[in-house]
């Protein structure tokens, strides 16, 4: 129990800190699981046309819903946990970082004008605020982390060594 809450914590943590190596390295993974979803909203969002949804079942489509919704959670769930982490590092809390709130604001923003608008400049405006989002979580794995000890825990061990606590088990 107590190693799945370790990892747990390891990818949806809040609390403490992680450095920009174990950031940079979680980037991709982020880039491509945004990818996947994206993919995943696009062939649902073909598959579910006027005509499919009267053949298909209530159920059926409940479920295509649900899966949608479960991937979304744990990608935002992945995704801010890793952004307040890495803003630990250099003593800041989520919100008093310019960076994450920046990320924060943009992301709602595009995601409101998704929803209510179809045209072309809403479009661009919504790819436009996602460049600048990616551009300011490149940008935290830039930033250096406070020596030593802070408001948020001790200084990252790199996460691929053991730490004292797991030697001793």
């Amino acid at each position: 129990m107590n190693k799945l809450r370790r990892c747990w914590n390891f990818f949806f943590g809040f609390n403490g800190r992680i450095s920009r190596l174990h950031f940079a390295i979680f980037l991709p993974f982020l880039v491509i699981t945004f990818m996947a979803i994206n993919f995943l909203f696009f062939i649902f969002s073909k598959a579910i046309t006027p005509l499919s949804i009267q053949r298909s079942s209530t159920s059926e489509i409940i479920l295509v819903i649900a899966i949608l919704i479960v991937a979304v959670v744990f990608y935002l769930l992945l995704k801010y946990s890793h952004i307040a982490r890495r803003v630990h590092d250099y003593n800041k809390d989520f919100w008093g970082s310019k960076l994450s709130s920046t990320i924060v604001v943009f992301e709602v923003i595009a995601t409101i004008v998704s929803l209510n608008s179809k045209s072309e400049f809403a479009l661009l405006s919504v790819y436009l605020m996602g460049i600048i989002g990616l551009i300011c979580l490149i940008s935290l794995a830039f930033i250096k982390g406070t020596e030593g000890e802070n408001n948020f825990g001790p200084k990252p061990a790199p996460f691929w060594k053991k730490n004292n606590s797991t030697q001793q088990q």
